[in-house]
């Protein structure tokens, strides 16, 4: 029986308590861990969970990104799909799990002016100017090495 199959015996708010508790516990004691060679150690993986902040890092070190609007203003993203020849929607985190325990996934998808709506204004958006591509690649760093693959 793992650990899921027992919380998911607990009601909502002890099932919360129960992973945030294992979640700080075991990132205390990878962060008490000084000297270890981590491959995304918990301080990073917090960092990048921020879709605008990887945006900005990025542009620091020098990579290109897209235009790219977050807003929850109607208007501005009307315009903004406007402005550029395709657009795609992206979302910061996707689903949280439902009451099931699943999760869900909502992919980075293509909007135009037209489909921007006032569902728009509850929260914010991030759009971006859609990249022809070729192929997808999925690239990892460790250290000062880059791999890189073509995904299939």
């Amino acid at each position: 029986m793992g650990p899921s199959t027992v919380h998911g015996n607990l009601p909502q708010q002890q099932r919360e308590f129960a992973a945030a508790e294992a979640r700080h516990g075991l990132g205390g004691v990878f962060n008490a861990l000084h000297g270890a060679l981590y491959v995304n150690h918990p301080a990073a993986v917090s960092r990048a969970d921020f879709k605008p902040a990887q945006l900005q890092r990025f542009v620091e070190l020098g990579l290109t990104i897209p235009p790219t609007l977050i807003i929850n203003d109607i208007e501005a993203a009307r315009k903004f799909a406007r402005d550029h020849e395709r657009v795609i929607y992206k979302t910061f985190r996707g689903l949280p799990r439902s009451e099931d325990g699943h999760t869900g996934a909502i992919w980075a998808q293509r909007v135009d002016a037209e489909t921007v709506d006032d569902a728009l204004a509850v929260t914010a958006h991030l759009f971006q100017a859609e990249i022809p591509k070729t192929a997808d690649v999925r690239v990892t760093v460790v250290g000062r090495q880059v791999f890189g693959r073509r995904a299939r």
